[in-house]
């Protein structure tokens, strides 16, 4: 063989394991440790974590080396932001819902009779798979 061509072959070969690796450590690192996989996999199921362990986290991962009292208030700022981001997707929530019902009350307007029945029926049964869907814990989407 000669030697560009050995050198280009070695050059895919350490590509590809690199990639492979890097791969596996990716994967390893997102992994949840000791979950079963199944719950690993559905968003809607984890709970972020507490917010004394991100200030934890935040505190050893960017070394601040933060005394006692401003971890305390570290914590105390996440568990503040985590209410006005949770009391916000509330809101937004129900506003959403809002436009929904005023959008479906001015198609229903466009329908004439039969086909209101037909989209109303529709809109139930949407409705039945969205609370099944909320029940089950499964948003519907495929997992990240």
């Amino acid at each position: 063989m000669r030697t560009r061509t050995k050198a280009a072959l070695w050059l895919v070969l350490i590509f590809l394991a690199g990639a492979a690796l890097g791969g596996s450590a990716t994967f390893l690192s997102l992994r949840k440790v000791g979950a079963p996989q199944e719950e690993a996999s559905r968003p809607s199921e984890r709970q972020p974590p507490a917010p004394d362990r991100v200030a934890n986290r935040i505190n050893e991962r960017a070394q601040l080396k933060l005394s006692a009292s401003q971890l305390e208030r570290l914590t105390q700022i996440l568990t503040e932001s985590r209410e006005r981001v949770h009391d916000v997707t509330a809101e937004s929530g129900r506003r959403i819902d809002s436009i929904r019902e005023a959008t479906n009350e001015e198609i229903r307007l466009l329908l004439d009779e039969e086909q209101r029945v037909k989209f109303d029926r529709h809109l139930q049964e949407w409705l039945e798979r969205r609370a099944r869907r909320e029940a089950s814990g499964s948003n519907g989407r495929p997992p990240r």
